[in-house]
């Protein structure tokens, strides 16, 4: 769909549970009955947090205790283990130095050693396509002054470019790999490639310029794709993805826009269940925004919706004289 300068702005905001290191604090998600074993501790870095993932045999009970000095994060699952082979792991990313592993009596415990006192949210995430019950925590990289100035200075120049900007947006990423084949080929990977690809064509249009909301293997909220959408001064945002079939014959390509009419066709509505699984399950507390209102509004009574379904043919046919 078509974002002009002044209609792109943020539709959906991540609820968190944020934490300061100088108190500490307990969290707790859904209680569980079972032993619980700890079957792989992963992480991501993003340019703004750190994202550690707890593979989990079971839905888990687990409480999380912060220290200031040294600062740490401590991750405690009562009555947990830890599957053989799993190990700490150094990070060293300006952020989290190493992850810890400690098997203490009363259970499992996890811990992350911190560069500095940082704010962080955790959250649960129950079973999704194939991936397990989950513990997950980002911890926020803290940027100096100096870098948030740099950082505003550089999508503000380009939003004074006066250049038409198309925010390319690759769906996924980090501990959401998207739709998986058979064979192992990951949604996520496929279209980061592809979103380079994309962004390298555009830039070569004189008085065109493209934004990617990710450049790398991590995650990126909803709220943030629109920040940086928003930040950069987007004309347009495309996001792409792939979706995958049951039917081994299934060839093509979908293109979508936005519809005030709302999902009234099979296809639209499963489109827009999928959506919300993937807001409940891998965005964790994702809502509607209180601007939406006065967005819908402001799109109704501007041609942006028109211009969307023109985009949205053009390039339907343009993928259709490729093949």
């Amino acid at each position: 769909m078509l974002w002009s300068k002044r209609h792109c702005r943020a539709i959906l905001c991540v609820g968190t549970v944020v934490a300061a290191l100088s108190i500490p604090v307990t969290s707790v998600a859904a209680p569980a009955t079972r032993r619980n074993l700890v079957k792989r501790i992963r992480f991501w870095t993003a340019p703004d947090h750190t994202r550690v993932v707890c593979d989990m045999s079971s839905e888990s009970r687990y409480s999380i205790k912060t220290y200031s000095n040294p600062p740490k994060i401590a991750i405690n699952i009562p009555g947990g283990r830890f599957a053989r082979g799993v190990k700490g792991l150094v990070v060293n990313d300006g952020v989290i130095e190493r992850i810890r592993i400690n098997r203490l009596r009363s259970g499992a415990q996890i811990v992350l050693d911190l560069k500095k006192p940082v704010e962080f949210r955790d959250f649960a995430l129950k079973p999704y396509k194939g991936r397990p019950h989950r513990i997950v925590i980002d911890v926020e990289k803290v940027l100096s002054s100096a870098e948030v100035q740099d950082a505003k200075k550089k999508a503000s120049a380009v939003a004074r470019s006066g250049d038409y900007i198309v925010i390319i947006d690759p769906g996924h990423g980090g501990s959401d790999p998207g739709a998986i084949s058979r064979n192992g080929l990951r949604e996520k990977d496929v279209v980061l490639r592809l979103a380079h690809l994309v962004a390298d064509k555009i830039d070569k249009y004189r008085g065109f310029r493209a934004v990617l909301t990710r450049k790398g293997d991590y995650n990126v909220s909803l709220q943030r794709r629109i920040d940086i959408a928003r930040s950069y001064g987007g004309d347009c945002f495309i996001s792409l993805h792939m979706n995958s079939h049951y039917n081994k014959s299934a060839r093509g390509s979908e293109v979508y826009y936005l519809s005030l009419k709302g999902a009234t066709d099979k296809n639209a509505q499963a489109v827009a269940e999928k959506e919300n699984l993937f807001l409940e399950m891998g965005d964790e507390g994702t809502k509607f925004n209180d601007d939406i209102k006065e967005i819908i509004y402001d799109l109704s009574r501007s041609n942006s919706m028109y211009k969307s379904s023109l985009l949205a043919a053009e390039i339907a046919s343009s993928l259709k004289r490729s093949r």
